[in-house]
């Protein structure tokens, strides 16, 4: 075959992989649109407006040149009725943190059922949408089996007044993505997550010694930026999907150092008022299962406390759970931010803590704590994401 016709063919495969990306978010975005009008008793259709954008798309299509305004308005009737389809669902905002094609963006499609995400640069917005208002619920890292925990969400946990309502594990698996046309020695320059960097640091001296690692603030957005600035010599580690939605090319895939590489979200939501159960509509069952009997193997609690500036001061925290044969799967320190050398603990074990053993322990270690506060009980994830 002809080999331009075959560049060609692999450049309009790029181009349909991008539009069909920008017409879910145009009916997500119609989703949360459909959500705000029952809200306010407003009717689903406004044919004014339909007739709008239809009007809209065909002067676009003048201005092109390329197709007619008659092809364009023929395709957007269709896409109008789709929009009116969706805006009928329910759905549910998730806040992430990073840029369209984040590996966050992925565990929160495959957590909750119609999920709309909303991206965010940073993780204190993502928590600031939720607390606002803007978002349902946010799903973000708290740790990676490689690189451990993520000391900005732990910090915001311990600030913020957000309840744990779910948690997700994604299978990560990384990939290098540049520009198309870009050879493996012709790279100088490796953007990512430093979090991503470090999953990756096997890879990165083995294929690429000559580069150097540039920490960005998410994976995603590390690709996007090559793709918007055309750069040439760089590469960013980031997703399958963020390489379909920036039109680059993969290079190498799976170049994470563990086959196992695995993060941790938890699902979050405004207040503790409400328990994990009345929120449980919005998970997703991922495995068909049923849950086991024990309430210990569904249920999981994460709680925050702060131990006293006593000897053996921690070991008492953590008796009561001793005392009851209680099973601890995690537990993490951070600086408190307040006070120097004083720590805040952020400690996950199997059970409930509104019932039964776990309630019992929580209310003890409340009377030997400086301060204690529950996240969340919630159904441990029995999937992993991607495997």
């Amino acid at each position: 075959m002809n080999g331009r016709i075959e560049t060609l063919r692999k450049g309009i495969d790029g181009i349909d992989a991008q539009i069909v990306a920008m017409l879910s978010r145009r009916l997500e975005a119609a989703m949360l649109i459909g959500r705000e009008k029952r809200i306010d008793g407003i009717p689903l259709r406004d044919v004014e407006r339909e007739n709008e954008v239809l009007e809209s798309a065909g002067k676009s299509a003048a201005r092109q040149g390329a197709i007619s305004s008659g092809a364009v308005e023929g395709i957007f009737g269709n896409l109008i009725e789709e929009s009116a389809r969706a805006q009928e669902k329910s759905c549910i905002a998730v806040a992430f943190q990073g840029e369209r094609g984040a590996f966050s963006e992925q565990a929160a499609r495959a957590t909750f059922k119609n999920c709309v995400p909303l991206a965010f640069r940073t993780f204190t917005e993502a928590f600031a949408a939720v607390e606002n208002g803007d978002a349902d619920v946010a799903l973000l890292p708290v740790e990676n089996s490689t690189e451990g925990p993520v000391g900005e969400v732990h910090d915001l946990l311990a600030q913020k007044n957000l309840a744990a309502i779910g948690e997700a594990l994604l299978r990560v698996k990384h990939c290098l993505v540049a520009m198309p046309g870009t050879e493996l020695n012709g790279i100088t320059e490796v953007y990512s997550h430093p979090q991503a960097l470090g999953q990756c640091s096997g890879f990165l001296k083995k294929e690429l010694p000559h580069a150097r690692t540039v920490p960005f603030y998410d994976t995603a957005g590390a690709a996007r930026m090559i793709a918007a600035q055309e750069m040439e010599g760089a590469a960013a580690i980031a997703s399958e999907g963020s390489a379909v939605a920036y039109g680059l090319e993969i290079l190498r895939k799976g170049i994470e150092d563990s086959e196992s590489n695995t993060t941790r979200f938890l699902a979050l939501r405004k207040g503790t008022g409400k328990t994990q159960m009345e929120m449980g509509t919005a998970l997703k069952t991922t495995d068909g299962k049923e849950a086991p009997q024990k309430t210990e193997d569904r249920l999981k609690t994460s709680i925050i406390f702060s131990a006293s500036h006593t000897p053996s001061s921690l070991s008492h925290a953590l008796e009561p759970f001793a005392k009851r044969s209680l099973n601890l799967t995690r537990i993490e320190s951070r600086p408190s931010r307040r006070t120097p050398w004083e720590y805040v603990f952020f400690l996950d074990f199997e059970g409930t803590s509104q019932e039964g053993a776990g309630r019992e322990a929580i209310e003890e270690m409340k009377r030997i704590c400086r301060w204690l506060n529950v996240l969340g009980t919630y159904p441990k994830s029995r999937t992993v994401i991607g495997e």
